[in-house]
Protein backbone atom coordinates (compact mmCIF):
# COMPACT_ATOMS: atom_id res chain seq x y z
CA UNK A 1 0.00 0.00 0.00
CA UNK A 2 1.01 3.91 -0.85
CA UNK A 3 0.56 4.85 2.75
CA UNK A 4 3.08 2.14 4.55
CA UNK A 5 5.87 3.15 1.39
CA UNK A 6 5.27 6.99 2.54
CA UNK A 7 5.92 6.01 6.45
CA UNK A 8 8.21 3.34 5.01
CA UNK A 9 10.59 6.78 3.25
CA UNK A 10 9.89 8.97 6.50
CA UNK A 11 11.46 6.53 8.71
CA UNK A 12 14.45 6.34 6.41
CA UNK A 13 14.63 9.71 6.15
CA UNK A 14 14.37 10.36 9.97
CA UNK A 15 17.14 7.68 10.99
CA UNK A 16 19.43 9.17 8.14
CA UNK A 17 19.20 12.86 9.53
CA UNK A 18 19.90 10.97 13.28
CA UNK A 19 22.90 9.56 11.98
CA UNK A 20 24.31 12.71 10.29
CA UNK A 21 24.21 14.17 13.48
CA UNK A 22 25.55 11.17 15.66
CA UNK A 23 28.41 11.19 12.89
CA UNK A 24 30.63 8.15 14.06
CA UNK A 25 30.12 9.35 17.80
CA UNK A 26 29.74 7.35 20.72
CA UNK A 27 26.09 7.10 22.01
CA UNK A 28 23.98 5.41 24.60
CA UNK A 29 21.55 2.19 24.67
CA UNK A 30 17.74 2.54 26.28
CA UNK A 31 15.96 -0.18 25.42
CA UNK A 32 12.73 -1.76 26.39
CA UNK A 33 10.49 -4.48 25.18
CA UNK A 34 6.73 -4.72 25.65
CA UNK A 35 3.55 -6.62 23.95
CA UNK A 36 1.60 -4.97 21.15
CA UNK A 37 -2.10 -5.47 20.22
CA UNK A 38 -1.55 -8.32 18.43
CA UNK A 39 0.38 -9.87 21.01
CA UNK A 40 3.84 -9.61 19.00
CA UNK A 41 6.75 -8.99 21.26
CA UNK A 42 8.19 -5.45 20.05
CA UNK A 43 11.20 -4.19 21.38
CA UNK A 44 12.17 -0.35 21.07
CA UNK A 45 15.98 1.40 21.02
CA UNK A 46 16.43 4.84 21.43
CA UNK A 47 19.49 6.68 21.20
CA UNK A 48 21.38 9.28 23.43
CA UNK A 49 24.42 11.51 22.45
CA UNK A 50 25.50 14.72 21.96
CA UNK A 51 25.19 16.51 18.66
CA UNK A 52 27.24 18.63 17.09
CA UNK A 53 26.18 21.66 18.76
CA UNK A 54 26.55 19.94 22.08
CA UNK A 55 23.15 19.00 22.74
CA UNK A 56 21.81 15.73 24.76
CA UNK A 57 19.80 14.10 22.36
CA UNK A 58 17.63 10.83 23.13
CA UNK A 59 16.04 10.12 19.24
CA UNK A 60 14.11 6.73 18.61
CA UNK A 61 15.92 4.92 16.05
CA UNK A 62 13.51 1.34 15.76
CA UNK A 63 11.01 -0.83 17.27
CA UNK A 64 11.95 -4.25 15.98
CA UNK A 65 10.22 -7.68 16.38
CA UNK A 66 12.02 -10.17 18.28
CA UNK A 67 10.64 -13.98 18.69
CA UNK A 68 11.65 -13.74 22.52
CA UNK A 69 12.78 -11.88 25.31
CA UNK A 70 16.01 -13.67 26.16
CA UNK A 71 19.01 -11.80 26.59
CA UNK A 72 20.73 -13.50 23.70
CA UNK A 73 17.89 -12.31 21.72
CA UNK A 74 17.57 -9.33 22.49
CA UNK A 75 21.74 -8.45 22.43
CA UNK A 76 21.61 -10.36 18.73
CA UNK A 77 18.57 -7.70 17.23
CA UNK A 78 20.45 -4.81 18.71
CA UNK A 79 23.76 -5.44 17.28
CA UNK A 80 22.08 -6.32 14.07
CA UNK A 81 20.00 -3.04 13.95
CA UNK A 82 24.16 -1.55 14.94
CA UNK A 83 25.26 -3.33 11.66
CA UNK A 84 22.58 -2.36 9.84
CA UNK A 85 23.37 1.73 10.21
CA UNK A 86 27.29 0.82 10.53
CA UNK A 87 27.89 1.01 14.07
CA UNK A 88 30.22 0.00 16.25
CA UNK A 89 29.50 -1.60 19.25
CA UNK A 90 32.24 -0.43 20.59
CA UNK A 91 30.87 3.38 20.66
CA UNK A 92 28.43 2.18 23.24
CA UNK A 93 29.22 4.17 26.36
CA UNK A 94 26.05 3.69 28.19
CA UNK A 95 22.88 1.36 28.43
CA UNK A 96 19.85 2.07 30.67
CA UNK A 97 16.98 -0.61 30.98
CA UNK A 98 14.15 -1.76 33.78
CA UNK A 99 14.84 -4.49 36.25
CA UNK A 100 13.62 -7.80 34.47
CA UNK A 101 16.36 -10.49 34.85
CA UNK A 102 16.70 -10.52 31.11
CA UNK A 103 18.40 -6.87 31.49
CA UNK A 104 19.96 -6.94 34.73
CA UNK A 105 21.15 -10.23 35.10
CA UNK A 106 25.10 -10.12 36.94
CA UNK A 107 25.80 -13.42 34.24
CA UNK A 108 23.55 -13.57 31.12
CA UNK A 109 22.08 -9.99 31.23
CA UNK A 110 21.17 -8.21 28.42
CA UNK A 111 23.75 -5.62 29.60
CA UNK A 112 26.70 -8.27 30.40
CA UNK A 113 26.39 -9.35 27.33
CA UNK A 114 26.96 -5.51 25.61
CA UNK A 115 29.68 -5.16 28.15
CA UNK A 116 31.24 -8.09 26.77
CA UNK A 117 31.66 -6.81 23.28
CA UNK A 118 32.31 -3.31 24.69
CA UNK A 119 34.03 -2.62 28.23
CA UNK A 120 32.99 0.64 28.36
CA UNK A 121 29.20 0.42 27.91
CA UNK A 122 28.26 1.54 31.54
CA UNK A 123 25.00 0.17 32.72
CA UNK A 124 22.68 2.37 34.60
CA UNK A 125 19.12 0.66 36.26
CA UNK A 126 16.52 2.86 35.28
CA UNK A 127 15.84 5.43 37.94
CA UNK A 128 12.00 5.65 37.70
CA UNK A 129 12.00 1.75 37.95
CA UNK A 130 14.10 1.48 41.21
CA UNK A 131 11.49 4.27 42.44
CA UNK A 132 8.58 1.07 41.76
CA UNK A 133 10.19 -1.59 42.98
CA UNK A 134 10.16 -0.82 46.83
CA UNK A 135 6.49 0.61 45.99
CA UNK A 136 5.72 -3.04 44.94
CA UNK A 137 8.01 -4.58 47.79
CA UNK A 138 6.84 -2.86 50.71
CA UNK A 139 3.21 -3.14 49.52
CA UNK A 140 4.05 -7.14 49.03
CA UNK A 141 4.87 -6.89 53.05
CA UNK A 142 1.18 -6.63 54.02
CA UNK A 143 -0.33 -9.79 54.25
CA UNK A 144 -3.81 -8.93 52.98
CA UNK A 145 -2.23 -7.05 50.20
CA UNK A 146 -0.21 -10.46 49.26
CA UNK A 147 -3.36 -12.43 49.31
CA UNK A 148 -4.84 -10.24 47.22
CA UNK A 149 -2.27 -10.45 44.19
CA UNK A 150 -1.95 -14.03 45.14
CA UNK A 151 -5.87 -14.61 44.15
CA UNK A 152 -5.67 -12.40 41.31
CA UNK A 153 -3.27 -14.07 39.84
CA UNK A 154 -5.04 -17.57 40.34
CA UNK A 155 -7.85 -16.12 38.85
CA UNK A 156 -6.15 -14.71 35.54
CA UNK A 157 -4.84 -18.03 35.24
CA UNK A 158 -8.05 -20.04 35.35
CA UNK A 159 -10.30 -17.78 33.01
CA UNK A 160 -6.72 -17.57 30.58
CA UNK A 161 -6.19 -20.89 30.04
CA UNK A 162 -9.38 -20.73 27.81
CA UNK A 163 -10.66 -19.47 24.86
CA UNK A 164 -14.17 -20.23 25.84
CA UNK A 165 -14.04 -18.64 29.27
CA UNK A 166 -12.43 -15.55 28.27
CA UNK A 167 -15.40 -15.29 25.63
CA UNK A 168 -17.67 -15.71 28.38
CA UNK A 169 -15.97 -12.53 30.29
CA UNK A 170 -16.42 -10.45 27.77
CA UNK A 171 -20.11 -11.24 26.58
CA UNK A 172 -20.98 -10.66 30.08
CA UNK A 173 -19.01 -8.03 30.16
CA UNK A 174 -20.95 -6.50 27.30
CA UNK A 175 -24.47 -7.46 28.62
CA UNK A 176 -23.97 -5.67 31.89
CA UNK A 177 -22.99 -2.17 29.77
CA UNK A 178 -25.73 -2.77 27.75
CA UNK A 179 -28.05 -2.59 30.59
CA UNK A 180 -26.27 -0.02 32.56
CA UNK A 181 -27.11 2.25 28.94
CA UNK A 182 -30.41 1.18 28.56
CA UNK A 183 -30.90 2.15 32.28
CA UNK A 184 -29.09 5.98 31.71
CA UNK A 185 -26.53 4.84 34.63
CA UNK A 186 -24.00 4.98 31.60
CA UNK A 187 -23.35 7.69 28.90
CA UNK A 188 -22.51 7.22 25.53
CA UNK A 189 -19.23 8.55 23.48
CA UNK A 190 -16.30 8.01 21.47
CA UNK A 191 -13.57 5.89 23.85
CA UNK A 192 -16.12 5.39 26.79
CA UNK A 193 -17.43 1.97 27.73
CA UNK A 194 -14.92 0.04 25.88
CA UNK A 195 -14.66 -3.22 27.00
CA UNK A 196 -11.85 -3.77 29.62
CA UNK A 197 -9.69 -7.13 29.63
CA UNK A 198 -7.48 -8.42 33.18
CA UNK A 199 -4.15 -7.30 33.20
CA UNK A 200 -1.12 -9.20 35.00
CA UNK A 201 0.73 -7.05 37.08
CA UNK A 202 4.33 -6.69 36.58
CA UNK A 203 6.64 -6.94 39.40
CA UNK A 204 8.45 -4.11 37.78
CA UNK A 205 6.05 -1.69 37.28
CA UNK A 206 3.57 -0.28 40.43
CA UNK A 207 1.48 1.45 37.42
CA UNK A 208 0.82 -2.49 36.37
CA UNK A 209 -0.38 -3.52 39.90
CA UNK A 210 -2.90 -0.08 39.65
CA UNK A 211 -4.09 -1.25 36.08
CA UNK A 212 -4.44 -4.50 37.64
CA UNK A 213 -6.73 -3.82 40.27
CA UNK A 214 -8.58 -1.29 38.33
CA UNK A 215 -9.97 -3.38 35.97
CA UNK A 216 -10.24 -6.32 38.26
CA UNK A 217 -12.98 -4.20 39.93
CA UNK A 218 -14.48 -2.96 36.72
CA UNK A 219 -15.22 -6.31 35.51
CA UNK A 220 -15.72 -8.04 38.69
CA UNK A 221 -19.21 -8.50 38.59
CA UNK A 222 -18.85 -10.53 35.31
CA UNK A 223 -15.90 -12.31 37.12
CA UNK A 224 -18.54 -14.22 39.45
CA UNK A 225 -20.53 -14.73 36.70
CA UNK A 226 -18.03 -16.73 35.19
CA UNK A 227 -16.62 -18.51 37.93
CA UNK A 228 -20.19 -19.47 38.96
CA UNK A 229 -20.62 -21.26 35.83
CA UNK A 230 -17.21 -23.05 35.91
CA UNK A 231 -17.81 -24.26 39.70
CA UNK A 232 -21.21 -25.66 38.12
CA UNK A 233 -20.25 -26.95 34.58
CA UNK A 234 -16.13 -27.23 34.80
CA UNK A 235 -14.88 -30.51 33.64
CA UNK A 236 -12.92 -31.93 36.17
CA UNK A 237 -13.54 -31.50 39.69
CA UNK A 238 -10.48 -29.85 40.27
CA UNK A 239 -11.16 -27.00 38.35
CA UNK A 240 -15.09 -26.67 39.56
CA UNK A 241 -13.42 -26.77 43.16
CA UNK A 242 -10.49 -23.98 42.20
CA UNK A 243 -13.40 -21.73 40.94
CA UNK A 244 -15.64 -22.48 44.00
CA UNK A 245 -12.62 -21.22 45.97
CA UNK A 246 -11.79 -18.22 44.04
CA UNK A 247 -15.49 -17.42 43.90
CA UNK A 248 -15.89 -17.60 48.00
CA UNK A 249 -12.61 -16.05 48.46
CA UNK A 250 -13.86 -12.35 46.14
CA UNK A 251 -17.16 -12.41 48.13
CA UNK A 252 -15.19 -12.02 51.43
CA UNK A 253 -14.92 -8.43 53.21
CA UNK A 254 -11.62 -8.68 53.42
CA UNK A 255 -10.94 -8.61 49.77
CA UNK A 256 -13.32 -6.15 48.60
CA UNK A 257 -11.60 -3.86 51.16
CA UNK A 258 -8.03 -4.05 50.42
CA UNK A 259 -8.92 -4.30 46.49
CA UNK A 260 -10.77 -0.76 46.81
CA UNK A 261 -7.97 0.06 48.95
CA UNK A 262 -4.95 -0.69 46.43
CA UNK A 263 -7.03 0.70 43.36
CA UNK A 264 -6.71 4.59 45.61
CA UNK A 265 -3.04 3.76 45.43
CA UNK A 266 -2.55 5.86 42.23
CA UNK A 267 1.01 6.55 41.93
CA UNK A 268 -0.10 9.82 40.73
CA UNK A 269 -0.63 10.53 43.67
CA UNK A 270 2.44 9.92 45.36
CA UNK A 271 4.06 12.42 42.60
CA UNK A 272 2.12 15.30 43.92
CA UNK A 273 3.87 15.04 46.86
CA UNK A 274 7.08 14.67 45.20
CA UNK A 275 6.30 17.89 42.76
CA UNK A 276 5.89 19.53 46.46
CA UNK A 277 9.71 18.80 46.77
CA UNK A 278 10.48 19.39 43.29
CA UNK A 279 9.55 23.00 43.38
CA UNK A 280 11.13 23.67 46.60
CA UNK A 281 14.71 22.61 45.59
CA UNK A 282 14.30 24.75 42.41
CA UNK A 283 13.79 27.43 44.53
CA UNK A 284 16.83 26.83 46.74
CA UNK A 285 19.01 26.03 43.33
CA UNK A 286 17.20 29.76 41.76
CA UNK A 287 18.90 30.72 44.88
CA UNK A 288 21.99 29.43 44.54
CA UNK A 289 22.34 30.41 41.24
CA UNK A 290 21.48 34.10 42.50
CA UNK A 291 24.68 33.58 45.02
CA UNK A 292 27.25 32.18 42.47
CA UNK A 293 26.17 34.90 40.14
CA UNK A 294 27.26 37.62 43.23
CA UNK A 295 30.78 35.99 43.09
CA UNK A 296 31.56 34.94 40.11
CA UNK A 297 29.86 36.23 36.45
CA UNK A 298 31.42 33.44 34.56
CA UNK A 299 28.55 31.55 36.02
CA UNK A 300 25.44 33.65 35.34
CA UNK A 301 24.38 31.94 32.29
CA UNK A 302 25.36 27.77 32.89
CA UNK A 303 23.02 25.97 35.05
CA UNK A 304 24.73 22.83 34.40
CA UNK A 305 26.37 20.44 32.62
CA UNK A 306 24.55 20.79 29.21
CA UNK A 307 24.75 24.23 29.59
CA UNK A 308 28.29 24.05 29.43
CA UNK A 309 28.68 21.54 26.84
CA UNK A 310 26.92 24.17 24.73
CA UNK A 311 28.96 27.21 25.44
CA UNK A 312 31.88 24.87 24.98
CA UNK A 313 31.01 24.77 21.43
CA UNK A 314 29.44 27.98 20.85
CA UNK A 315 32.98 29.40 22.05
CA UNK A 316 34.86 26.99 20.02
CA UNK A 317 36.42 26.38 23.53
CA UNK A 318 35.75 22.49 22.18
CA UNK A 319 38.43 21.93 20.34
CA UNK A 320 41.08 24.15 22.65
CA UNK A 321 39.99 21.44 25.63
CA UNK A 322 39.35 18.61 23.84
CA UNK A 323 39.88 15.70 26.75
CA UNK A 324 37.17 18.19 29.11
CA UNK A 325 34.90 17.97 26.41
CA UNK A 326 35.50 14.59 26.18
CA UNK A 327 34.54 14.03 29.71
CA UNK A 328 31.64 15.84 29.61
CA UNK A 329 30.30 14.37 26.91
CA UNK A 330 31.08 11.20 28.62
CA UNK A 331 29.07 12.14 31.47
CA UNK A 332 25.64 13.51 29.88
CA UNK A 333 25.58 10.31 27.47
CA UNK A 334 24.98 7.86 30.64
CA UNK A 335 20.51 8.08 30.97
CA UNK A 336 19.00 8.43 34.10
CA UNK A 337 14.92 7.16 32.62
CA UNK A 338 14.53 5.10 29.61
CA UNK A 339 11.18 7.71 29.71
CA UNK A 340 11.92 8.02 25.83
CA UNK A 341 11.03 4.43 25.19
CA UNK A 342 8.14 4.44 26.92
CA UNK A 343 6.78 7.53 25.08
CA UNK A 344 7.45 4.98 21.95
CA UNK A 345 5.22 2.75 23.38
CA UNK A 346 2.81 5.28 23.65
CA UNK A 347 2.50 6.12 20.65
CA UNK A 348 2.90 2.73 19.54
CA UNK A 349 -0.47 1.80 21.57
CA UNK A 350 -2.06 4.45 20.20
CA UNK A 351 -1.45 4.31 16.74
CA UNK A 352 -1.95 0.25 16.68
CA UNK A 353 -5.28 1.04 19.10
CA UNK A 354 -6.69 4.00 18.58
CA UNK A 355 -6.39 4.98 15.25
CA UNK A 356 -6.81 1.72 13.74
CA UNK A 357 -10.30 0.73 16.06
Amino acid sequence: MIQKDIVSACKIEAVKAILEELNGDYFALLVDESFDVSRKEQMTIVFRYIDRMGFVMEQLIDIVHVENTSASSLKDAIFNLLVQHSLSPSSVRGQCYDGANNMQGEINGLKMLIRRESKSAHSIHCFAHQLQLPLVGVSKKCVEVGKLVVLISNILNVLGSSFKRMDNLRNSQKSTIQVALDMGELTTGRGLNQQLGLSRACDTRWGSHYKSFNNFIIVFGSILEVLESLALDARSMDERAKAMEHLEACQTFEIAFMLHLMRDQDIANAMLLVEVAKRRLQNQLASYIIDVCDVDERFSNLNGLCDLSKRLVQTKKHSNYPLVFHLLKLALLLPVATASVERAFSAMKFIKNDLWS
